[in-house]
């Protein structure tokens, strides 16, 4: 058979935010062109992790669900938005990919491709801070949210006040912060019993947003009785405490990190060269400049989109990035030079609050804030699922999602 005549094969890496979005943007490009290419998804787990909503889980009451049910809330069965475009899913560990033979090798065996997308998403950093990784728990993936929640409640049970620090005051560690300082509203006895400190090593918390966003924040954790060490830079984590590189000491019952991440770690089986922070540099058309049978995204791509600015490590870009990808790999495969060029979207940003309360950054700028907020929320996680699920299987997960969060509150 001629090599022009051979089924062609496009594999993504990563069914998070970004590759799911691709390989669903692939689907419907093999459907409308009625391509016989061949599409595969390889993951370890057979779910996406709704991050968003990850702090739901931690702070979730112990009466409320099991770990199991609580799970169910936040993990996106996958499959279902695969099975009406023919996409292949592996569910499998990857090992390595060798991009010169243009193979990935995994757990379950070696799968050739002529076109590779990497959206592997990214882990906990911990910028070098000894014992920081040792001493705290990170908040990062399901697993992490639940032993958060167990952390707690044991700690509860053993003694009569619980100091909880929060380290890292971006939009995961606020929205965490307040979501806990709710748990401990609504379902503690003894509100004093409960006492959280949210450590920053910037002015204010929120330091990537505008002044506006990060007075209306601190006005509302004020109110939750959240205490906010800011200017505090960690130096040094030690069991049940923290050090400021000044000598401040802040103790704890419990530390969190959300103080930062980082690309995966397996883009050091890819042999592509790797940014100083660990990415893989591309163009703006998400093609890696090493390899152009290679397109790379989400919190793994490095896209400087004007000279030294360069696209956030976020779930909202990845979701945008995977159908431009896809469209370009589809494209090459197809003889088309013609590529689609990245650009960020400015569609504003939601901030949980705790409870019904939150913060809409609007692309002007404005705010939204209280329960506008929060239905605004709710609002933008019901159009990702209908984007990803079938519409009746999407109206589940989200109410499902709801009624955790209701139990909580």
């Amino acid at each position: 058979m001629e090599e022009g005549s051979q089924q062609k094969t496009i594999v993504i890496l990563g069914a998070g935010f970004g590759g799911l979005s691709a390989a669903l943007e692939l689907g419907a490009l093999k459907k409308k062109h009625r391509s016989d290419v061949r599409i595969v998804v390889i993951d370890r787990n057979d779910f996406q992790l709704f991050t968003p909503d990850l702090y739901e889980i931690a702070a979730a009451t112990q009466h409320v669900e099991s770990e199991e049910a609580l799970k169910k809330a936040v993990c996106i069965d996958v499959r279902l938005g695969f099975a009406k475009h023919t996409i292949e899913y592996l569910n499998t560990s990857i090992q390595k990919v060798d991009p010169k033979e243009r193979v990935v090798y995994t757990e379950s065996g070696e799968i050739m491709y002529d076109q590779l997308l990497i959206s592997l998403g990214s882990e906990p950093f911990y910028f070098g801070i000894p014992g920081m990784r040792q001493h705290s728990i990170p908040f990062k993936w399901v697993n992490d949210a639940i032993s958060i929640r167990e952390t707690i409640f044991h700690t509860m049970d053993t003694h009569d006040q619980v100091h909880i620090a929060v380290c890292g005051a971006g939009p995961a560690g606020v929205e965490l912060a307040a979501e806990l300082r709710m748990m401990c509203e609504h379902h503690l006895k003894n509100r004093n019993c409960f006492a959280l400190t949210l450590v920053e090593g910037k002015s204010h918390v929120l330091p990537q947003f505008p002044e506006n966003v990060q007075r209306a924040a601190e006005k509302r954790l004020k109110s939750l009785g959240i205490r906010m060490c800011t200017n505090f830079v960690i130096r040094e984590a030690q069991e049940k405490k923290i050090i400021s590189t000044d000598g401040r000491e802040l103790t704890a019952d419990i530390i969190i990190w959300t103080g930062g991440v980082k690309a995966s770690s397996l883009l050091e089986q890819t042999q592509l060269q790797l940014t100083a922070h660990g990415q893989v540099d591309v163009d703006l058309s998400l093609r890696s400049k090493q390899y152009d049978t290679i397109f790379v995204i989400g919190d793994c791509a490095q896209v400087e989109v004007s000279p030294k600015i360069f696209a956030p490590m976020t779930a909202h870009e990845a979701v945008h990035q995977g159908p431009i990808a896809a469209y370009n790999m589809f494209a090459q495969l197809r003889g088309n030079t013609q590529l689609r060029t990245y650009r960020m979207k400015n569609e504003g940003f939601v901030i949980a609050m705790g409870g019904k309360n939150g913060i809409v950054v609007l692309p002007n700028g404005r705010l939204l804030t209280g329960f506008f907020g929060f239905f605004a929320r709710k609002f933008v996680d019901f159009r990702h699922f209908q984007t990803v699920l079938p519409f009746m299987q999407a109206c589940s997960f989200w109410y499902n999602g709801v009624k955790t969060m209701m139990r909580n509150d």
